[in-house]
């Protein structure tokens, strides 16, 4: 992989995880989640999206990526029950 691409796809993992707990955070939410969405969709269409298991689960889980995904045209299929199944399984190991 190219040193360049191995950057962008380092921070769209930032950018996602940041997303999740930004969503989390009533009083900056709305601007922040907008800035960050919009640079999730920028960079996604540069190199393609992250491994799904690469992602908060509660993002996938939501449909947010799907639907970001969607939204820029790039294919990002999830089996949102395995998601479950897998948050399920490591929350109760804890």
């Amino acid at each position: 992989m190219h040193i360049l691409e191995t950057a962008i796809r380092d921070e769209l993992d930032l950018l996602w995880r940041d997303l999740d707990l930004t969503q989390n955070d009533a009083i900056n939410r709305s601007m922040r989640c907008d800035f960050l969405v919009e640079s999730i969709k920028k960079l996604t269409q540069l190199v393609g999206p992250i491994p799904r298991e690469d992602l908060p689960p509660s993002l996938v889980e939501s449909g947010l990526n799907q639907r970001l995904h969607a939204e820029t045209g790039i294919a990002a299929p999830v089996n949102v029950e395995q998601v479950a199944t897998e948050r399920a399984a490591t929350e109760s190991a804890r």
